[in-house]
């Protein structure tokens, strides 16, 4: 064979090779993918609330403020059980035990020398909002000196999530097929989905008063928003 021949034979070779590449390359192109977000809103009113509270004692001996903890505690709970409250919504979130060292009158600690605090942390669930301001007043009266916040929310919270997931990807749809109609093309399938749920929920946040009768505590509004992320594959 002679070098004409080798020369002509290679360079057909890489003719077809390159033919070859390409139609593999035309056969395996990927489709056009549009990425798009849906969001959906359910408006609430809430239906209860939640008390974060607490019972702090001091005294000069560790027992002296566990007792008058307890007698406070014990007084608090058994008042609630009385009022229509169940015992599984009166939870304990914290309980701390610790001891300070006393000071002069120029603010140095004394060696030796301590006091201990006690602190009984509640969250209370008060499912009847009309008794929300009788609740909060029994407490304070028993003896609960530090009143966190309190929150309202809606007993079937998963339910309105939803419905508003359900809205979220109605919303993501309706994105998606305007998207690729703008695009000329049509939406094929669905490539990847994620999702995100925030509710706000709304916050008193109450400075202790020895009366909260007349507090100005209004639930308002509970507003629970989901939001999606949706990939889609295109077609002519």
């Amino acid at each position: 064979m002679n070098f004409k021949k080798i020369l002509f034979l290679f360079i057909g070779t890489i003719a077809l090779f390159g033919i070859s590449v390409f139609k593999v390359s035309a056969q395996n192109e990927s489709p056009a993918i549009i990425k798009v977000k849906g969001t959906g809103e359910v408006t609430l009113n809430p239906d209860l609330a939640l008390i974060d509270i607490a019972i702090a004692t001091t005294a000069d001996d560790s027992k002296t403020a566990i007792d008058e903890n307890r007698k406070n505690a014990l007084a608090i709970q058994q008042g609630l059980l009385e009022m229509g409250l169940k015992e599984d919504d009166i939870r304990t979130t914290e309980y701390i035990l610790y001891s300070l060292s006393k000071t002069d009158k120029d603010g140095n600690p004394i060696a030796g020398q301590y006091i201990y605090k006690v602190n009984l942390a509640y969250e209370i669930v008060v499912r009847d909002l009309s008794m929300l301001n009788d609740v909060l007043n029994f407490c304070i009266q028993k003896g609960a000196n530090n009143l966190y916040g309190v929150n309202f929310d809606y007993s079937k919270r998963s339910e309105a999530v939803a419905q508003a997931r359900d809205l979220a990807i109605d919303h993501a749809n309706v994105n998606a097929q305007q998207i690729a109609e703008k695009l000329g093309k049509k939406v094929d399938h669905l490539l990847t989905f994620s999702v995100l749920d925030n509710t706000e929920i709304p916050l008193i946040s109450t400075k202790l008063v020895k009366d909260v009768s007349t507090a100005p505590i209004d639930s308002g509004f509970l507003t629970v928003t989901v939001s999606v992320d949706m990939e889609f594959a295109l077609t002519d």
